[in-house]
């Protein structure tokens, strides 16, 4: 009773993690999300959270709970990070219920997992590698490719490159903002926010596409066509907004 007479003591919600995840953390939590973030969680919550969890109240999910959860991802031979992003999905949830009164602890806090198998390095394209690629591709393709390869930009940040992020004088860039899915949004982090220099070729590689007479707002890098959009949605990529993007 020492908790319920000094105030301490927060009332348990029948609430089931289904309808609390449905009717509260998707309309209240997940729209504060960046794009891209808000869409690998709603696959990890209609995949791998709703059929194992949807059912149970809040006030029964225990820690030891959300530790066999994680185990028996494991013993189906998920990969360790699609185990790692369901977790920390369901703990977004579980983190929500508590700052709205529904849960006086988060269970999935303090979880262990097993250690991370080493990750394969990538392959890294080199000179020669992009030459060859650019050589397969026409306009504006070939501009594309050419200006990820010099600036390792994002495919979303290339997408959403407008002119006026460009001085092509003094030779900067600068990443303002990014596109998912056709529309546009400002980067996750303050880092994400920066200016990157230009080497000569990239300037030139910016140039001949700004003076290309066939190149028109719609026709623009990132976003030159139709086809772009088209692409990037069969390869669940980011696509532009409206087929508009380097035009001011």
């Amino acid at each position: 009773m020492g908790p319920i007479n000094r105030g301490l003591h927060v009332p348990q919600s029948v609430t089931t993690f289904g309808a609390f995840a449905d009717r509260d953390w998707k309309r209240l939590v997940l729209p504060t999300l960046k794009l891209s973030t808000q869409r690998s969680y709603r696959m990890m919550l209609q995949k791998h959270l709703v059929p194992y969890w949807r059912e149970w109240r809040l006030c029964d999910v225990r820690k030891i709970d959300v530790q066999q959860f994680v185990l028996r991802k494991f013993d189906q031979q998920l990969a360790w990070q699609t185990v790692r992003n369901a977790w920390i999905v369901l703990s977004s949830i579980l983190d929500a219920a508590m700052e709205y009164g529904a849960l006086a602890v988060n269970p999935a806090r303090g979880v262990k997992f097993p250690l991370a198998p080493p990750r394969t390095a990538p392959r890294i394209l080199g000179h020669e590698d992009v030459g060859a690629l650019v050589l397969q591709v026409e306009e504006p393709y070939r501009t594309m490719i050419g200006l990820v390869a010099l600036t390792g930009l994002r495919i979303g940040e290339m997408l959403g490159l407008r002119w006026r992020g460009l001085d092509l004088t003094t030779g900067t860039l600068r990443v303002l903002e990014s596109v998912f899915e056709g529309q546009r949004q400002r980067p996750k982090t303050q880092r994400a926010l920066r200016t990157i220099p230009l080497a000569p070729h990239a300037v030139q590689v910016l140039t001949d596409h700004r003076d290309r007479p066939t190149r028109t707002a719609a026709d623009d890098l990132g976003q030159a066509s139709r086809s772009v959009n088209r692409s990037c949605s069969r390869a669940s990529c980011s696509r532009p907004p409206n087929g508009r993007d380097l035009d001011g």
